[in-house]
């Protein structure tokens, strides 16, 4: 065989590999909605985003929003197939380099290598533990889900390989030589980079162009109606670092409070629901919603105060923080001891008279108030008492580690853009965590003067505040509406537009309207 003709094997190969992957994606993400094993993606996106510079991750985030973890999917997913495209060149010139050919030993050989790094070695750097001893499914799932995958592409590269070679794809004849098959190579990297580019250009300019319908809206802002006051479940909105939220069995889920306790202890669900109950209405906002956006929220939650169950398992001297994880997704994070002893921190099982949604952390989850959605921690199953300081994934990332809810107000109607024919109301909403909102006010001048508008009465200390002005324009033309507010401590929003990252953002929201 000559080095041509071995050449054209091996991109076949490369060709055969990229094929073989898709069956492989295809079982990956069945078996990560049927048992919850992690995705590919998955493991490889914690450690990506962690070498990804703070400031940078947060100018994506309120660039891209939701788009942003669709376009980490697709990226990842690409290299993924590329991955599988580089094994496959590698077994080809393994195969069949020789007088007798032997694919299918080699590909035993070669992707059963693959596996046994991936497991003994990635894995491990991973942070999944040696042959994945840490994975939230447990080493044996791990094994036999991560086994069945090299499996499928395995059997996949060879049959793959031999459909190329039945099909006689243009690039592999002969009268085409090597420039023929090394433009075919060529235009499956090309197609797969181009694709990539166009993915992450276009969800970046969707998104910023202001094209993008974020799921999830509270009903307001975007859709051009007054908020509610309370948020309907399904119109919640939801963040997670996931690609796929976890679905966590009720029956099988265990919550153990451990750590500087006195009687460490194990909750089922229905231990926990006989509890006394408390029901609170009670408002979350994300750190990454922007000025003006709709990552935001109040509802109705019932569960057990969180003091109680501390106080229940025996709280002893020198705890510093509170440290909250969810084995379903190994998520973690922590608050200060005095903030899991608040009246109103709550680990919820109910929202809006319903159980939990899996979406929303179901079977459980806290409420904190005062502080970002991010340390609200859901499908919570391990509460340790520390004394030491922790950082959780967020703040491992720079985030704040405080995420002390900025003053925010939006402007839901009128939508900004529209033509409108006075007198109008102009209303919204505004949230301060646990200090309230004490005054609203609009200004119709572009921020010269201001008018105060009404409050209607939150529903609780922890919820936002609706609130409307009744403005008659002075005469038709062109005017720019803006929104702030003063919170229970007197102090007024701040003003600096800032973007979210690290503390959340800052400034006042405002649309642009024309009376005629």
């Amino acid at each position: 065989m000559t080095s041509a003709d071995l050449d054209r094997i091996k991109r076949r190969g490369f060709v055969a590999g990229l094929i073989a992957g898709l069956p492989m994606a295809a079982l990956m993400f069945a078996l990560s909605s049927m048992v919850g094993l992690p995705t590919l993606p998955d493991l490889f996106a914690d450690p990506l985003l962690f070498l990804l510079p703070g400031p940078v991750f947060g100018l994506l985030i309120d660039a891209l929003q939701f788009s942003a973890k669709s376009l980490l999917l697709a990226g990842l997913l690409e290299g993924q197939l590329l991955f599988c495209g580089w094994v496959g060149r590698i077994w080809a010139g393994r195969a069949f380099d020789c007088v007798r050919p032997r694919p299918w030993r080699e590909a035993a050989i070669v992707v059963g290598v693959v596996f046994i790094a991936f497991e003994g070695v990635v894995l491990t750097l991973l942070g999944m533990g040696f042959l994945g001893a840490a994975l939230p499914t447990g080493m044996v799932v791990g094994l036999v889900g991560y086994g069945a995958l090299h499996a499928v592409y395995a059997v996949g590269l060879v049959f793959a390989f031999g459909w190329l070679g039945e099909r006689k794809m243009p690039q592999s004849r002969p009268s085409s030589g090597g420039r023929g098959e090394e433009i075919g190579r060529r235009r499956v990297v090309t197609t797969l980079a181009v694709s990539s580019v166009a993915i992450v250009g276009g969800g970046t300019f969707w998104r910023v162009a202001g094209g993008a319908t974020v799921a999830g809206s509270s009903g307001g802002g975007l859709t051009g109606e007054l908020s509610p006051e309370v948020t309907p479940t399904d119109q919640f909105y939801t963040v997670s670092k996931n690609f796929a939220d976890p679905h966590v069995d009720a029956a099988t889920w265990r919550l153990q409070i451990t750590g500087l306790v006195e009687r460490p202890t194990t909750l089922t669900l229905d231990a926990l629901r006989a509890l006394p109950a408390t029901e609170q209405y009670f408002t979350l906002a994300c750190i990454s919603n922007l000025v003006g956006g709709d990552l935001i929220g109040n509802a109705r939650w019932r569960g057990v105060k969180l003091r109680d169950l501390l106080n229940a398992a025996g709280v002893k001297p020198g705890v510093r923080k509170v440290v909250l994880s969810s084995s379903a997704d190994s998520y973690s994070d922590s608050i200060t001891f005095d903030k899991a002893m608040e009246e109103t921190t709550l680990l919820a099982y109910e929202m809006n008279g319903e159980p939990l949604t899996y979406k929303h952390g179901a079977p459980a989850r806290l409420l904190i108030p005062g502080i970002y959605g991010m340390k609200n921690v859901k499908w919570v199953t391990r509460i340790e008492l520390v004394d030491r300081e922790f950082l959780g994934y967020w703040q491992e990332r720079g985030w704040s580690d405080a995420a002390t809810i900025q003053t925010f107000s939006r402007i839901d109607v009128p939508i900004g853009g529209r033509t409108v024919a006075g007198p109008i109301q102009i209303g919204g909403v505004a949230h301060a965590g646990d200090r309230g909102i004490k005054k609203v006010e609009v200004s119709t001048d572009g921020g010269r003067t201001w008018l105060e508008a009404n409050r209607k009465p939150p529903l609780s200390p922890n919820s936002w505040t609706i609130w409307t002005l009744d403005w008659t324009p002075p005469g038709p033309g062109a005017y720019q509406l803006k929104v702030r507010a003063t919170d229970g401590l007197d102090r007024v929003q701040d003003a600096t537009i800032r973007d979210s990252f690290p503390d959340g953002a800052t400034g006042y929201h405002s649309v642009s309207v024309r009376v005629i």
